[in-house]
This record gives structure tokens, C-alpha cells and sequence, in this order.
């Protein structure tokens, strides 16, 4: 037993270098993140096409996205437009074809951590983190 077993912050942490291996584990053979891969998509998939709808869909500050973006356009699998003081992004055919491949990778990632964790022990993380998420939105925003 750890003195930090009761830490919610160093708990939630250790966890998300755990499954912050298995993501680069599965995701080993692309020229880009597990997150850049979500980015694509949420792009593609959801419909999300403004770094801010991406931003939000992700959880993660609009800097970070635009980070992301750069490195998949230069990658080729998105392209940016502007619409005068907007910007909106979509995938290119490179990078519709790569969202299988993410899915792919998605549903290893899945795999994994139900084999690690079991399907309950996953699920009733999940939804946990889930409910301690919006209750951190809900009093920040």
C-alpha cells in the first residue's frame, strides 16, 4: 500500500501512464498519437470541423489542438481552410483511409485494457472518471 493511495491526483496520474502505454504500444507503427488519431477522428467521424469543436469534444485547450493539426496537415491527413476569421478542417483521402487504421488501434487499445483490467473493472472506471469529469466542468466553466 502506497501513502498516495488515497490521492485521487497520484492515482488518476499513474493510471494515465499506464494507459498512455498501452496507447503508444498500439500505436507504434504511425507517425502520429493516439490523440492526434482521436483528432482525426473527430474530424472525420463526428463532424467536429473548427479547432474550438475539436477543443471541446477532446477535453484539451484550443493550443493543444492547433498543435496537433500542424502536425497532421504537414503529415497530409488533414487540410485547413479559412473562412475569414475562421478556420475549419477536414480530412484529406489520406486521412480518411487512416481513420480505419485508428480504428483499428482504438479497438486494440480497448482489447488491452479489458484483458488487463477486465470489462467491469474498465467500465466501472470509466464511467466513474466520466462523472468526476463533468462535475469538474460543471464547476469551472
Amino acid at each position: 500500500m502506497s501513502i498516495f493511495d488515497n490521492c485521487m491526483y497520484f492515482s488518476t496520474n499513474q493510471l494515465a501512464r499506464h494507459l498512455n502505454t498501452i496507447a503508444d504500444e498500439a500505436f507504434k507503427d504511425t507517425d502520429y498519437t493516439a490523440t492526434q488519431g482521436f483528432t482525426m477522428i473527430a474530424i472525420g467521424k463526428l463532424g467536429k470541423h473548427t479547432p474550438s469543436e475539436i477543443s471541446e469534444e477532446l477535453g484539451m485547450k484550443p493550443s493543444t489542438i492547433t498543435r496537433f493539426l500542424d502536425k497532421l496537415v504537414k503529415l497530409g491527413y488533414v487540410e485547413r481552410h479559412y473562412l475569414g476569421r475562421n478556420t475549419e478542417v477536414n480530412l484529406t483521402p489520406k486521412g480518411c483511409a487512416e481513420v480505419e487504421v485508428v480504428d483499428a488501434n482504438w479497438k486494440e487499445i480497448e482489447r488491452i485494457i479489458i484483458e488487463t483490467f477486465s470489462e467491469d473493472v474498465a467500465g466501472e472506471a470509466t464511467a466513474i472518471i466520466n462523472v468526476a469529469n463533468l462535475k469538474y466542468k460543471e464547476k469551472n466553466n
